[in-house]
């Protein structure tokens, strides 16, 4: 069992990534690097440029970077 410190910022960015597949989290990765992102599931989430972008569900990290959420 791993346990983690999540808090209301990140706890939808650490629970896609902590109950995804490995493949699925490559390829948010490589999405939100393709619209100019870094995906930080452990932190706030996508950033670029200073800004970052918090995400308020499972299916709104998907969105961000063009995915279906399945």
């Amino acid at each position: 069992m791993d346990l983690f410190a999540a808090t209301a910022e990140n706890w939808h960015n650490y629970l896609v990534c902590r109950t995804g597949p490995a493949d699925s989290n490559t390829r948010i990765c490589m999405a939100a690097q393709e619209r100019g992102w870094k995906w930080n599931p452990y932190g706030e989430g996508f950033s670029r440029d200073g800004e970052t972008r918090a995400m308020q569900s499972e299916e709104e990290v998907f969105a961000f970077v063009g995915l279906p959420y399945a």
